[in-house]
């Protein structure tokens, strides 16, 4: 039997070949009886097409397929360019998450460069999406071009008229540094650099780990002056010698992957001497240093904010009356739990696994 997805996908496709004509009525009814499934199954099906625009559902009027499909909108995506390869490989990552997003709606994307911010090569634009700071000028050229306007770019909320996607650090370091107390640990490390984002991060930890109880005498705060692995191997092996029984928090996973490889040289066993944790959860998006995912860290969904940002274009775009009220969407962080920590549920008092719940 069928599940809604791919009923979704047979109606896509013959919605976007023109085989069901633009003005025609769907029924949930009558697409459970085509495909031999539950009502149920195909008023969810009704419902992800309706999410992508290519249907439109009237109160008591029933369901039908929008009006010209052909006709696309342009969203630009002026977005930063990184020159290290491991920045490319896990930013890519989202761009195709979002990309496939805008696909479904139909939607094709103008890639702007840093440099692209003349009227002629924006007039076209039916919105624009920053993933970057904006300066006064895009901010000025941007309010006079009258479309819809996100900013998807860290995790502060900027103080400027448009609609914003935003990372929530406090969801996913409250539930962190939940297991992160004195009694466990005899000391406490943050591994930051001098870039502003990380100073941030930085900050938020050692307003947890003062929470928890750590002292002054008992928190370190170490400054890298460089966000790549291999860039900080002196303060790393330096920081290692000192670490045994510590919890270690770098504010960004490449940090994190630097000071691993460093600690691992070492006869130390990581998740038992020393815990490490991190922040971005780049393993899980292609960035794998050792091979296999074995940092803690905190994270969220590409895939979340790649559907939240299309979703939210969508709605601007329909609605222009939507554009008078500023939107911002906070999307959740959590920790996720691998060999460099254990949760303290998982550990005695001794300091023992309980074997039980041990993360391999």
């Amino acid at each position: 039997m069928m599940t809604y997805p791919e009923i979704a996908e047979k109606l896509r496709q013959e919605i976007r070949s023109g085989r069901i004509a633009p003005g025609s009525r769907l029924s949930a009814r009558g697409i459970a009886e085509q495909y031999g499934v539950s009502y149920l199954t195909g008023n969810r099906a009704l419902n992800l097409l309706t999410g992508e625009d290519l249907v439109s559902r009237r109160p008591r009027g029933g369901s039908y397929v929008n009006g010209d499909m052909k006709q696309s909108r342009l969203i630009g995506y002026s977005i930063e360019h990184y020159f290290q390869n491991a920045f490319n490989q896990t930013a890519g990552v989202f761009r195709e998450m979002l990309l496939g997003e805008f696909r479904k709606r139909q939607y094709k994307v103008r890639m702007l460069s840093l440099n692209d911010w003349n009227s002629e090569w924006l007039g076209d634009l039916d919105a624009l999406l920053f993933s970057h700071e904006i300066t006064e000028e895009q901010k000025q050229v941007a309010q006079q071009l009258g479309i819809p306007v996100i900013q998807f770019y860290g995790e502060r909320i900027w103080d400027h008229p448009f609609h914003q996607v935003v990372i929530d650090l406090e969801s996913g370091f409250r539930e962190l540094f939940r297991h992160v107390t004195p009694e466990r640990f005899r000391r406490a490390v943050i591994v930051t650099g001098e870039d502003e984002t990380l100073m941030r991060r930085g900050k938020l930890a050692e307003r947890f780990l003062r929470e928890a109880g750590f002292s002054s005498a008992h928190l370190e705060i170490v400054t890298a002056d460089n966000v790549l692995p291999e860039r900080n191997w002196p303060l790393w092996r330096d920081l290692g010698k000192r670490c045994r029984g510590a919890f270690i928090f770098t504010c960004g996973d490449y940090l994190a992957a630097g000071l691993l490889s460093a600690l691992m040289t070492g006869e130390l066993r990581i998740g038992r001497d020393v815990s490490l944790a991190g922040y971005d959860n780049l393993e899980e998006f292609g960035f794998l240093p050792f091979g296999k995912p074995l940092i803690t860290a905190i994270g969220y969904s590409r895939r979340d904010v790649a559907s939240a940002i299309a979703k939210l274009f969508q709605t601007l775009i329909q609605d222009p009356a939507s554009m008078r009220c500023q939107t911002i969407l906070k999307i959740p962080t959590r920790p996720v739990f691998r060999e460099t920590m254990k949760p303290a549920a998982t550990i005695g008092i001794s300091g023992k696994s309980s074997g039980k719940n041990e993360i391999p």
